[in-house]
């Protein structure tokens, strides 16, 4: 509606007012993010189950969700999804590879800064390979090429602060690597190896490593299968050197569990923030190491509480903003031998590691009594934390339920906020910052089959489109908003809901007006 000013004079006669209210008609767009949580969005559905969603800012106000579908043998799919949960291609997303497996392993999603998405997976045929694919916004696959083929395991892919993409899996006892260029030529000979010496060195994560092109490597160090496992971490530079002489420990004592190789974030500098749990007893850990691989929060990291006994503390999720410096970390606690969890969560100090809440953390969902809980997520949404978190009344049903902590650890409201009502299955819920809301991600069982379901959550608790302009909640500011904003023009009643009091001022007047004229259209 290019007609209509955004800046309109406070003053307007009512004539020109009713005018536009009978002119100006609706589309048809609506957006995607539902406002309930008993029904949240599908985002990928489908014949058999689809499962192990990874989700990813787009970098220019969208995101990317991939996931794998039964349907075919596991076959690797990406959706392009807007800020409005709407989704960018056809309903069933981009089938990026048809394979033949009948199992799944972790595999790797990134994105470029011109905003493709590229993805690392295992590929199927007369020879497992390391693939990797580029994929642009508008739903191409620029390409596909392998990067290893023959003891492929558990791939993954970084793209570097000079654009280049770098692959990486496990080779048996080490961690391999291969360089893409933009276009999908491998920049090195052969690919490069990652080892511990005598240790196995299996790969965990891969992030960007800063600048001159390099990548930070995180990968489960062991001696032998019962010993303790340990997270060390290595750069390597764009011409495939390991920049440190020797791998660097995230943590010397302790060991992770069996089976878990946790992921890390770029700290913003050329590091990377790290999170795990040890086993005996279970505690959870944040560390951070510099651009050099220096331990900065100490030898083994800072524990999430000063205390590490009474209760089991696992499964702990990062939140980090590097422009603000901002870290924060939720974990899931566990009365020894009862079914009494909660969820608690901790906030740090960027450049110590030290704790800046309570001694042991907030409890942002109190100890109950629950089946279980699984998963947790944490982002950081413009200076604020949110948290989210899956308590299961019994096996398979349960909600997902979030909070928001304010930088000195107080809560934003007195209940946490449901993101899903359905009493289904939840499981490997992702959770990013996308503007001023948070999305989630997760897989539901509420159809029978795993679907990936999704919410947005905004800052002031509310679910779907923040659109305060849209007075009758349509998903659009069109005439029937304008209708009843000329409907309710003048003061606002004492103790009574006054929608059309955009600006919340206690009247409905011409700054409401201009407030919804800026806003006409579709709500995004």
């Amino acid at each position: 509606m290019q007609n209509i000013p955004i800046n309109a004079p406070t003053f307007v006669t009512m004539g020109t007012v009713l005018g536009l209210a009978m002119s100006l008609c609706p589309t048809d767009l609506q957006a995607q993010w539902t406002d309930d949580p008993a029904e949240n969005t599908l985002l990928a559905g489908g014949p058999g189950d689809q499962v192990q969603p990874k989700m990813v800012d787009d970098g220019f106000g969208g995101f990317y969700l991939s996931w794998f579908s039964s349907s075919g043998g596991y076959d690797v799919y990406l959706q392009h999804f807007g800020a409005d949960g709407t989704p960018a291609w056809n309903d069933s997303g981009l089938l990026v590879a048809d394979r033949n497996f009948s199992s799944t392993e972790d595999y790797g999603l990134a994105v470029t800064p011109d905003g493709d998405a590229v993805l690392a997976y295992r590929g199927s045929g007369a020879s497992t390979t390391a693939m990797v694919s580029r994929v642009s916004s508008s739903g191409t696959i620029e390409w596909s090429v392998e990067a290893g083929r023959g003891s492929v395991n558990a791939p993954d892919v970084a793209v570097a602060s000079d654009g280049h993409i770098v692959a990486g899996w496990i080779n048996q006892s080490t961690t391999s690597l291969q360089r893409f260029d933009p276009l999908g030529n491998a920049i090195w000979t052969s690919p490069v190896s990652i080892d511990d010496g005598s240790n196995v060195a299996q790969l965990a994560n891969m992030q960007s490593g800063g600048s001159a092109g390099e990548v930070m490597v995180s990968f489960v160090s062991y001696a032998t299968f019962t010993g303790a496992k340990r997270l060390k971490a290595q750069k390597v530079t764009a011409d495939g050197t390991l920049a440190w002489s020797a791998n660097k420990s995230v943590f010397t004592s302790g060991s992770l569990q069996f089976g878990n190789y946790p992921s890390f974030v770029p700290d913003g500098l050329g590091g990377g923030i790290f999170s795990w749990y040890n086993v005996s007893p279970l505690q959870c850990h944040v560390q951070r190491l510099d651009s050099d691989g220096n331990a900065l929060y100490g030898s083994s990291g800072t524990t999430v509480t000063a205390s590490s006994t009474g209760l089991l503390r696992t499964n702990p999720s990062v939140a980090f903003d590097p422009t603000h410096q901002l870290l924060a970390a939720n974990w899931i606690e566990q009365v020894p031998n009862t079914s009494r969890f909660a969820c608690s969560a901790q906030r740090f100090d960027f450049e110590d590691g030290t704790r800046l809440w309570a001694p042991d953390g907030i409890a942002i969902g109190p100890l109950a009594t629950h089946y279980q809980i699984i998963g947790s997520s944490a982002v950081v949404v413009e200076d604020a934390f949110v948290f989210a978190w899956n308590p299961e009344s019994s096996f398979g049903s349960g909600e997902l339920i979030a909070q928001q902590l304010d930088l000195s650890g107080t809560p934003a409201w007195k209940q946490p906020v449901a993101l899903c009502s359905v009493p289904s299955g939840h499981a490997r819920l992702r959770g990013i910052a996308l503007g001023s809301q948070a999305i989630f991600a997760w897989e539901d069982d509420r159809s029978g089959n795993d679907e990936l379901m999704g919410q947005n959550l905004n800052l002031d608790g509310t679910l779907g489109i923040n659109c305060p302009a849209d007075i009758n909640g349509d998903g659009l500011v069109d005439g029937a908003d304008l209708n009843l904003l000329l409907a309710s023009w003048g003061d606002c009643p004492v103790d009574e809901p006054c929608p059309a009091d955009i600006n919340h001022d206690g009247v409905v007047d011409g700054a409401d007006l201009n407030s919804l004229l800026g806003a006409w259209g579709p709500c995004s």
